[in-house]
């Protein structure tokens, strides 16, 4: 591994080239706008270009190299804007299109959903061309099970623009799909959609393979959570993945294992090198020998569908293998940039993807603080010293992923580094006998391994459970902002350089920082512990109340359990600022045909509206749905509107309360209303 302390970012070239490409991508993301500018750019582009090399040519190359960043930020821009697909139709209004099926259909929450690209679309009597992905949800689940990854079909229906969370710390739907490039979605009914034809060839075999793969994990591992498991740490096959399973391992900081990555094609490497080392006496026996793990890792990358984070991890790996075959330098700053310029020019969107980044920060902080913690301490047993280099692998990708996690996810897996510990040799045997299991014949050996295999998982997933299960295993609703992100990497980018460089006085800045930044996230999250307010979330046509008092929360709705998963989308994360969800109290509004009153504090006091009829003086707050009728001189406080009322009926609404003195809030297609007790 590169010693990062004897290095000089003189000889990192690639983190210059992939940091102003990045510049440029980010920046082309914020504004759009200039779209129609870009085949201007794209010649002004070629222009500087061979100005560039005019000036590298006649020896001004202080001056060329400035014009090349410049030209690295402008390609990075005009890459974004070209990848970009703008709709050629009309959004928002129902129409015909013709789209294949681009990714595994998932069933969720009693639709499937899929990712399409839209090839063409009706026009009148004509059919026109297009390109553009989208995302699609499917209704009735039980009559589509034959829609498979490839399909062309036919739909009906409207295609319009993702929007964005409309409740506070809900999770962002619009920006992860804006890192797969799809800007809009659609929702169509059965009866609106036709099946054309089956997916490609090689898709279709690709696909089949798959499938039968897990029809095989199926059979010889009974358990439904084992089997969930070992597909997704075997060939990255997530479909089907519960709730439960995800949040143990993300509770304990060991969700990477479930992701196909750089840990499991190193696994695959080691085990290939072993069975093929005797390759090296003959003549070319190594290079053979490396071309051959290449090509089973970009096989193995197939069968697992070459999902996002698979084709970054076997870019990266292989960029390394490369590296490693001429240079025998296994990491290095200069490849590990090598392979995200290379991602990001495959596809610009990546650089928005949570794993993508959060994968790419783990390696870089293995690179940079793994040499600095094992100078610091090394054990002379050579038994310790690997369980020493474990610890200090986990802890130097946790301190430079944490800020980004805490930033998406507002959690932290306090005992993340026994849980890496305690699954490392699990998870190393589950996808070593997956392999074994995906590749044999013998059904009675598959038999035994599928055994093995049941009762390593359900062991290891029960020690996850039981360490999720301690007392604080994650914090949960920690305050984050991108503010507080900056200053941290800041705080790190210090600390590196005051090791890199013996500087007390960047030492000193970073502890001031350190601590600045403490004193305000704490403060912060004083601030939320004594909140006191009503939440009405934005829920569509259903009702999620929240009601906090300095930590006591209680949150009411018409959804049926606390853990449906519409409140686990859009209120959870806003609620765990406020409590643990076990403490939270919920009531269920049993009926959706009668008004309710709700008394809060006894001094605030809500009124829902389901029915026609006066309303209730006392209410501070009515909530009004259904399109029933109210009279402005009835009410009294703040009338609210939700999304079960028709547009024509809030558009009715707004012109009859205009210039009146009835404080309304029109909650459809709005952000949730927060209403805050000042003392």
């Amino acid at each position: 591994m590169e010693n990062l302390k004897n290095s000089s970012f003189q000889h990192v070239p690639f983190l210059r080239i992939t940091l102003f490409f990045g510049l440029g991508i980010t920046t082309a993301s914020i504004g759009e706008e200039g779209c129609e500018l870009l085949p201007v750019i794209g010649v002004f582009l070629l222009l500087l270009s061979l100005f560039i090399w005019l000036l590298f040519y006649l020896g001004y190359h202080w001056v060329g190299t400035m014009l090349m960043y410049t030209t690295l930020f402008i390609a990075g821009f005009y890459h974004y804007g070209m990848q970009v697909k703008h709709p050629d139709f009309q959004i928002d209004r129902p129409q015909t299109f013709v789209a294949r099926i681009t990714e595994e259909p998932r069933v969720s929450s009693g639709a499937v959903r899929t990712s399409l690209r839209l090839m063409a679309w009706k026009k009148e009597s004509d059919w026109l061309p297009t390109d553009m992905p989208i995302v699609a949800s499917f209704w009735r689940k039980n009559s589509i099970a034959s829609l498979q990854l490839g399909d062309t079909i036919a739909f009906r229906g409207s295609v319009k623009m993702v929007e964005g969370p409309l409740n506070p710390e809900q999770f962002d739907y619009a920006r992860y799909l804006k890192s797969k490039g799809i800007f809009y979605d659609a929702f169509v009914p059965l009866d609106a959609v036709k099946v054309l034809g089956s997916a490609e060839k090689g898709k279709r075999v690709l696909h089949t393979m798959r499938l039968s793969l897990h029809r095989k994990f199926s059979t010889f591992i009974p358990n439904s959570e084992a089997q969930q498991i070992a597909a997704a740490i075997g060939f990255g096959y997530r479909a089907n993945l519960s709730q439960d399973v995800l949040e143990a391992f993300a509770n304990t900081g060991t969700i990477h294992v479930l992701s196909v990555s750089g840990f499991h094609v190193s696994l695959m490497f080691l085990l290939v090198t072993m069975l093929f080392k005797p390759m090296d006496r003959i003549p070319y026996g190594r290079s053979f020998r490396f071309v051959l793990v290449l090509l089973l890792i970009w096989l193995y990358a197939a069968i697992c569908g070459f999902e996002p984070a698979v084709l970054r991890a076997t870019v990266m790996f292989s960029i390394f293998l490369i590296g490693y075959w001429h240079t025998r330098t296994v990491l290095s700053l200069n490849t590990l940039f090598l392979s995200m310029f290379i991602l990001l020019v495959i596809d610009p969107f990546m650089l928005f993807d949570v794993g993508f980044q959060l994968s790419y920060l783990a390696v870089l902080g293995i690179l940079v603080f793994y040499p600095i913690l094992q100078a610091m301490y090394l054990p002379k047993r050579r038994n310790l010293q690997h369980l020493v280099n474990l610890c200090y692998v986990s802890v130097a990708a946790q301190l430079t992923t944490t800020s980004l996690a805490l930033f998406y996810f507002h959690q932290f897996p306090t005992y993340f580094l026994p849980a890496n510990l305690l699954l490392t040799f699990p998870s190393t045997a589950i996808l070593y006998l997956g392999f074994f299991l995906m590749l044999c014949p013998v059904d009675v050996l598959n038999s035994w391994v599928g055994y093995m295999l049941e009762k390593l998982i359900l062991y290891s997933f029960q020690l996850l459970q039981w360490i999720d299960s301690l007392p604080f295993a994650s914090l949960q609703g920690l305050p984050s902002s991108l503010w507080a992100l900056l200053l941290s990497y800041s705080v790190l980018l210090l600390l590196m350089l005051a090791i890199r460089r013996h500087a007390k006085a960047a030492l000193m800045v970073a502890g001031v920082l350190f601590i600045g930044l403490l004193q305000a996230l704490f403060w912060q999250r004083w601030q939320e512990q004594g909140f006191r307010g009503v939440k009405i979330y934005q829920m569509h046509k259903q009702i999620a109340i929240g009601l906090i008092d300095r930590g006591a929360v209680t949150l009411i709705s018409t959804l049926d359990s606390l853990n449906h998963a519409h409140l686990r989308y859009a209120v959870h994360p806003d609620l765990k600022r406020y409590a643990a969800l076990e403490d939270l109290q919920f009531e269920h509004l049993v009926a959706d045909t009668t008004d309710y009153f709700i008394s809060w504090q006894d001094t605030f006091h809500i009124q829902v509206k389901n029915m026609s009829g006066p309303t209730n003086s006392n209410a501070d707050l009515t909530l009004v749905r259904k399109n029933v009728k109210i009279s402005p001189t009835d009410a009294r406080g703040l009338v609210i509107f939700d999304a079960s009322n028709s547009q024509t009926y809030l558009d009715q609404v707004q012109v009859e309360l205009a210039g009146g003195k009835l404080p309304y809030y029109i909650l459809k297609d709005n952000f949730a209303y927060v209403w805050r007790w000042e003392l």
